[in-house]
């Protein structure tokens, strides 16, 4: 729960701790919403992002 606290970027900076929060910090339950948050009111989101099977971690980053 503490990580949908924290900026995308701390999120990513969190990756590298350990194996552990690496599995929590890159779930799409986690990335979901921030991938909402970054394309909220955008008026092109790159068909990329949202290609099926990808994960939303990727799809954040293809999007930032």
């Amino acid at each position: 729960m503490i990580f949908g606290y924290l900026d995308a970027r701390s999120v990513v900076l969190s990756l590298i701790v350990s194996c552990r929060w690496h599995g929590v910090a890159c779930s799409d339950r986690l990335w979901a919403p921030k991938c909402e948050e970054l394309w909220h009111g955008k008026a092109h989101i790159s068909r990329i992002s949202k290609f099926r099977g990808l994960s939303k971690l990727a799809a954040y980053s293809l999007s930032a």
